[in-house]
């Protein structure tokens, strides 16, 4: 099971109220090895994320998205 595919079914079990498990989280260095995201998504990841730290796949989403919009200098 891929990254994506594993944070949306734990995603869909939050959204049933399935508190059994709680979403996973993977470091920067899992992330760039994923088959799951483009090469400019993972150089974002390269820059963006710090290592020793650990992810959920919506925190990801966030820095990324949150990068993607903000204003040039």
């Amino acid at each position: 099971m891929s990254i994506q595919e594993e944070a949306k079914r734990a995603a869909n079990a939050d959204r049933r109220g399935d508190k059994r498990q709680a979403p996973s989280a993977y470091s920067k260095q899992q992330y760039l090895t994923s088959e799951g995201y483009t090469h400019l998504e993972k150089d974002m990841i390269e820059a963006l994320l710090e290592e020793g730290r650990l992810y959920t796949h919506a925190e990801l989403q966030q820095i990324i998205n949150s990068f993607i919009n903000q204003e040039a200098k």
